[in-house]
């Protein structure tokens, strides 16, 4: 690695995205930092929040994250105008800038791995996506995978390593849900206002809200930041029985990702009296969605609540309109998603379908061939398998 003159650049592609990730090489890291950047609030030995700044003035909020007293990454907040910024105020203090390929060019041991994590801050859209990957980035995993294959490899206990390899696996849905979020369906009959609930969780007027029943007739999908998290969301067609064949091929598709989504929401008005289709009831035993009763702004109808109620499962009521109990609703959907643990970034996680397969394949090898496990591990830090 380079460790003269400060080299650095933006690996995220230009464009205005959530999140920017810029990174920095050389030995005079240390000096770049006590000029442009600012402390503030919670650190860690390697994760820092703070302000980047142009002598007085503020350029960013920005995660600071240090490998070493020679690497540092950047994260600051979208845009273009924040992008030219930050690499104005580089460029103004010594740091050559080049391409990001010329940056993540990494050899030797974890090259793969860190590749990896260096891959997800690049594409994260949202703020605990990002952080999570810059811990990996900063070593967690790289350490007990490089733990687990010296002792392999020197004749350590084999049970002791499949503990450990276990309990590796049982945080991988938690890594993988950050590079492939888990799908959050808002599902319901007509008219209950899932559309405006979309959007309340959105952020933004993506789905087409009327007062006529039936006007959402398909899939309507929308990444979005729950809590700080990625999800994608899934608004769907009313459920209901109808004739009209378009609509009827929407409530379809919406039955058939019942099944696939990882969080469903039943959508009720709770200012209405319940549907007069019972499908929702049958369709809420079958799946255990968590229950969003909703346009509690417009007044109260407790039969609804109290048929909702009746089904034991979670009921909240929010109002999509005015955003009352959205929050609760969004952290009901992050406990029922793989994202309700672990809490701390520190813990050594897996976070590709790929550090997977290795583990799962070491896990399954080790009792009878130290070697080909040995091997598998190596495969996980350097290369595909």
């Amino acid at each position: 690695m380079d460790v003269g003159p400060l080299i650095g650049g933006c690996l995220t592609a230009p464009g205005e995205g959530g999140l920017h990730v810029f990174q920095v090489r050389g030995e005079d890291v240390p000096r770049l930092l006590g000029d442009v950047f600012r402390p503030t609030g919670h650190s860690s030995s390697s994760l820092q929040y703070g302000r980047l700044v142009d002598a007085d003035r503020l350029v960013d909020e920005v995660v600071v994250v240090c490998d070493g007293a020679s690497r540092v990454e950047i994260s600051t907040h979208g845009g273009e105008g924040t992008r030219a910024a930050v690499v104005a105020l580089l460029g103004r203090h010594g740091v050559r800038l080049v391409d990001p390929e010329a940056l993540v060019s990494l050899v030797g041991d974890g090259a793969t791995l860190r590749r990896e994590a260096r891959a997800g801050m690049a594409r994260a859209r949202t703020t605990e996506a990002l952080l999570f990957h810059a811990a990996a980035d900063s070593g967690a995993l790289l350490s007990e995978v490089r733990s687990l294959r010296a002792g392999l490899s020197t004749g350590g206990d084999v049970r002791s390593a499949q503990r450990r390899l276990r309990l590796l696996l049982n945080r991988a849905p938690y890594g993988v849900a950050f590079g492939d979020p888990p799908t959050v369906l808002l599902a319901g009959p007509p008219n209950a206002g899932k559309s405006t609930l979309a959007n309340r969780l959105a952020g933004s007027e993506r789905c087409i809200v009327s007062d006529t029943p039936g006007t959402t007739r398909d899939l309507v999908a929308e990444d979005v930041s729950l809590c700080g998290y990625p999800f994608r969301m899934l608004d769907s067609a009313g459920l209901r029985a109808t004739e009209d064949p378009v609509e009827k091929l929407g409530v379809d598709r919406t039955t058939s990702a019942l099944a696939e989504s990882s969080v469903v929401v039943m959508v009720l008005d709770g200012s209405a009296p319940s549907p007069e289709d019972p499908g929702w009831r049958a369709t809420a035993l079958r799946q255990r969605p968590l229950i969003a009763l909703n346009k509690m702004d417009l007044g109260h109808d407790g039969a609804t609540e109290s048929a909702a109620r009746e089904t034991g499962l979670s009921v909240l009521p929010v109002s999509a309109r005015e955003g009352a109990g959205v929050a609760a609703l969004e952290r009901a959907i992050l406990f029922r998603s793989p994202f309700r643990g672990p809490a701390d970034r520190d813990l050594p996680c897996p976070f590709t379908a790929r550090q997977v397969r290795c583990l799962e394949a070491a896990r399954d090898i080790m009792g009878s061939d130290r070697a080909a496990a040995v091997s598998l591990l190596t495969e996980l830090l350097e290369g595909g398998v």
